[in-house]
């Protein structure tokens, strides 16, 4: 008879305890997360311009104009709410360039060697051109780092990368960038 009380306290208080653990990290994702909302007001107070929407999966993406250039950010592990609101674990900066064909995987290696926190990858397109892009992933649940710091931080981060990434491909303020449409980056 024990062993039967014991087997269905299992059965009831288990899930329940899964269930109060699934909703708690939920609740600590949205406490030390970051909204697509908050970057664009930390972009906005940067003077740049920027807009939201969705990637193909329907989680909130940035687009962003920053030194003549196009960047991307994506966010992943949202939870729910409005695109604009909803608190997402981490993001990622993206931007990607069109490059020559002389361009070599052993100069990226070089360059995300020297790089820290960046990677860089190098393939074709749909359309057949070559495309280097680089990206950094940034988590921000679970680190206690302020949001908007951290973002200005690595926004800064990407957006100085990204120089460096020209230079090293050779086309310094003249590169010609990736349409988005033809990258599959989520």
């Amino acid at each position: 008879m024990r062993n039967a009380s014991l087997k269905i306290a299992c059965l009831v208080f288990v899930p329940a305890m899964i269930g109060i653990e699934a909703r708690a990290q939920d609740a600590k994702i949205g406490q030390e997360g970051i909204s697509a909302g908050a970057v664009r007001s930390v972009l906005q107070g940067q003077g740049k311009e920027s807009r939201i929407g969705t990637d193909g999966s329907g989680d909130p993406r940035v687009y962003v104009k920053a030194d003549g250039y196009d960047y991307d950010i994506f966010f992943y592990d949202c939870g729910a709410g409005s695109k604009e609101d909803r608190t997402c674990a981490s993001y990622q900066f993206f931007v990607g360039y069109i490059v020559p064909d002389a361009f070599s995987q052993n100069k990226i290696n070089v360059w995300n060697r020297d790089h820290r926190y960046a990677k860089a990858h190098l393939f074709k397109l749909h359309s057949g051109d070559n495309h280097a892009r680089i990206e950094i992933d940034v988590l921000q649940a679970g680190t206690g780092a302020n949001p908007d710091a951290l973002f200005s931080l690595m926004f800064k981060k990407i957006m100085s990368y990204s120089k460096d990434f020209r230079v090293a491909l050779g086309c310094g303020t003249n590169c010609k960038q990736t349409d988005m449409n033809q990258v599959n980056s989520k």
